[in-house]
């Protein structure tokens, strides 16, 4: 938003999810506004204006929907004239707004600078800074949901304090989807009229149906203070503001002002207390106020963006210069999260082979999960490697923490075990294939027995089997439990296979460690 900033104290860290406060631009009875940082690997940062709702507010559920559905639609409008809402996020602190954070003043700190130091705003930029202004509201009124119908957006509270005037020259309109949350908040504190009366259309002011052509109205009661250099319905009580606004007649400007007709009768178009006489659309009035400034050769010209910006850095330079001097302080001073992590590890004590834990802001919740170590850092992770545990859910910070060498000890050993398993997984393997290689042996050597009853042409092959298995049948029948010689399973089982046609797996031998029999 604006770059007028109550910075932070140096080194104090305040944060809103990911968002790092720097300082509190505004407050009021709604919401706070604070500039904040968003900072990430690279040396990146970005600044961002954050419109934080106050907490007591989340009791209002109504509030919040409509806040909610209006913010949405605000997010929708896309042009250079409308300050972009990034981001509409929550928390246990209350909803917020994040937006694009814009170097340069408001419409009424330029007014107030004026007045102050006697140095009138040029009527080429007061004029320029309104047709910026109407061009964001036309894009806003135009805007159409997905199936091509106009959604009826309306601003609601266009003053000078929701226009701001950037060092690029360019006006924009902040704060839509806002006001008509904050009037139902206000109308239901006991049925007061609350907001910037003096800038509303008089059919707002009585709770009647009203459109687009209500924001007009609001340009108009801009450009007439902006031009006359005064407040036009502003009084010392709501009440003789509100008589002035719906019952008193309006001045014309041509009256205090040497100024074109075709200006007046503008200005005078856009401030009729009938909606159906004033301008009917933003882009109606621009193009009005382009024919006027044809027309009136040198007297309205419109200024460029180009002259618009020399202005502001005539009037607002030193400002601006002094502000950008404390933030950098201030940054200089409170490091990022970023910055944090990256601080140097603490050395551990070889007394008590044990070290501190170091630990930023609040520890992570019990339910998050800790990044996972690589498996080529498990000699890093045994000397105690620092490991950045990541923060899961809203509103607590990210932390560092540092690995004790005991537990580090316990993840490189873990770290090793999976090695171990898919060793014992090929021995189990091996040694299901010799099972299978000894009863096929033994399977063999049973039907060897056997007289031949099959072909007569395999009584010869049949015969080659029983000389092969011999060896095995008569070591099986030694003893009570039959054993097999590892040693002479290979053999037999090959000439056994071979004789009958079928492919035999082959087993290797065992060293002579491994056992010498296998049981049946």
């Amino acid at each position: 938003m604006v770059a007028a900033v109550s910075l932070l104290p140096h080194g104090e860290r305040r944060l809103i999810d990911r968002y790092q406060l720097v300082g509190e631009i505004a407050s009021g009875g709604m919401a706070s506004v604070y500039l904040a940082r968003l900072a990430g690997v690279g040396g990146f940062q970005r600044f961002v204006a954050i419109k934080r709702l106050h907490p007591h507010l989340a009791n209002d559920e109504r509030f919040i929907q409509m806040f909610m559905d209006e913010a949405r639609l605000a997010a929708s409008i896309h042009h250079k004239n409308v300050v972009p809402i990034l981001e509409i996020g929550g928390n246990n602190d209350g909803y917020y707004l994040v937006m694009e954070y814009i170097e340069g003043a408001t419409v009424g700190k330029m007014m107030s600078r004026a007045a102050a130091t006697k140095q009138a705003l040029p009527r080429p930029v007061l004029l320029r800074i309104v047709m910026d202004v109407l061009s964001g509201l036309e894009a806003a009124h135009q805007l159409t949901g997905d199936d091509g119908e106009p959604l009826g957006v309306v601003h609601r509270d266009v003053s000078p304090a929701n226009i701001l005037v950037g060092l690029d020259g360019c006006t924009r309109l902040t704060d839509f989807g806002i006001a008509r949350a904050a009037s139902r908040l206000a109308n239901t504190r006991e049925g007061a009229l609350k907001g910037k009366l003096s800038y509303m259309a008089p059919e707002q002011t009585q709770g009647d149906d009203y459109d687009s052509r209500a924001d007009i109205f609001s340009v108009g009661v801009v450009l007439w203070e902006m031009l006359a250099g005064r407040r036009l319905f502003r009084a010392k009580s709501e009440a003789a503001t509100l008589k002035r606004l719906l019952q008193q007649p309006i001045p014309r400007l041509r009256d205090k002002l040497d100024i074109s007709p075709a200006l007046d009768t503008i200005c005078a178009t856009a401030l009729e207390r009938d909606p159906d006489k004033r301008f009917q659309t933003a882009a109606a009035m621009v193009q009005a106020l382009e024919e006027a400034a044809r027309a009136s050769g040198d007297l309205d010209t419109i200024a460029s963006e180009r002259t618009v910006a020399k202005l502001m850095r005539q009037r607002f330079d030193a400002d601006m210069s002094e502000q950008r001097e404390a933030l950098r302080s201030w940054l200089q001073a409170t490091p990022t999260l970023l910055d944090r992590q990256r601080q140097p590890m603490p050395s551990w004590s070889s007394a008590t082979g044990s070290g501190p834990v170091v630990v930023v802001d609040e520890a992570p919740p019990p339910s998050s999960r800790p990044p996972p170590l690589p498996t080529d850092t498990a000699a890093a992770a045994a000397t105690g490697a620092a490991t950045a545990t990541t923060s899961t859910h809203t509103g607590v910070s990210l932390g560092v923490s540092v690995t004790p060498p005991s537990v580090a000890a316990d993840v490189a050993t873990s770290l090793r075990q999976p090695r171990r398993r898919r060793r014992q997984r090929q021995w189990m393997l091996a040694m299901l294939l010799l099972g299978v290689g000894v009863a096929a042996a033994v399977l063999l050597s049973s039907r060897a027995t056997t007289p031949p009853t099959t072909h007569p042409q395999l009584a010869a092959s049949n015969t080659s089997a029983q000389a092969a298995a011999a060896p095995v049948v008569s070591a099986a029948a030694a003893t009570t439990t039959p054993t097999v010689n590892l040693a002479t399973v290979p053999a037999a089982v090959a000439t056994a296979s071979a004789a009958s046609g079928a492919v035999a797996a082959s087993v290797p031998a065992p060293s002579s460690s491994a056992a010498a029999s296998v049981t049946v």
